[in-house]
């Protein structure tokens, strides 16, 4: 009888929570640089800062959700974030990141009964609908800063445009970061690869 892995009560294995733990932990450093990097560019260009655009800090936590495709991974990877980068902007990333992916395993088991097996291509569309809700959360939250408040129209949809751009290049990073590790060798609990039966022993003793 095939042993299984233990799993909590909301359905997490010990490895999948084990790599929602490191991927918050990383995702706090680059948290850490991009609060670094926003505080410099918010004085020359507010549309830019807080927290940058520039840094991928929460391309993690779509990677969290790519590998544990079950309701709250980017959730927890976000809440040792915040922990560990002290602040919200993981945790706030981390729950539009969730809603992308909510709904992505919602129209998946609607559509075909069940998930995409893990690097699939068509997990590409819901990583990059997360970035860019992401990029969204953050552009609204720039409006609670007067300096931004104060620009031109026309900087303030830049500023929303650099947030669009980079959520989708960073939802696609995550993608492929995915594949890379699958191809590495990376093993997971779940649809990772399309199952092949193996061939029956029943014949094969004479």
């Amino acid at each position: 009888m095939p042993r299984t892995r233990p799993r909590n009560a909301v359905g997490f294995t010990t490895r999948s929570l084990l790599i929602c733990v490191v991927l918050g932990a990383a995702t706090a450093v680059l948290i850490h640089l991009a609060r670094f990097v926003g505080v410099l560019l918010f004085g020359a260009a507010p549309w830019l800062g807080k927290p940058s655009a520039l840094i991928p800090y929460f391309v993690l936590l779509i990677v969290a959700s790519l590998l544990v495709p079950r309701f709250g991974s980017a959730l927890i990877a976000s809440l040792v974030g915040t922990v560990v980068g002290i602040g919200t902007m993981a945790l706030m990333a981390g729950l539009m990141v969730e809603v992308g992916f909510a709904i992505a395993r919602s129209v998946q088991r609607r559509t075909s009964g069940e998930l995409a097996p893990f690097g699939d291509r068509r997990w590409l569309v819901w990583a990059m609908l997360a970035g860019c809700l992401v990029g969204l959360n953050s552009f609204a939250l720039l409006f609670t800063f007067k300096e931004f408040q104060a620009l031109p129209a026309g900087l303030m949809l830049a500023g929303l445009g650099v947030r669009i751009v980079a959520g989708i290049a960073y939802g696609w990073l995550a993608w492929v970061t995915v594949r890379g590790l699958l191809s590495a060798g990376l093993k997971l609990d779940g649809p990772s690869r399309r199952s092949v039966p193996a061939p029956s022993s029943s014949g094969s003793a004479s």
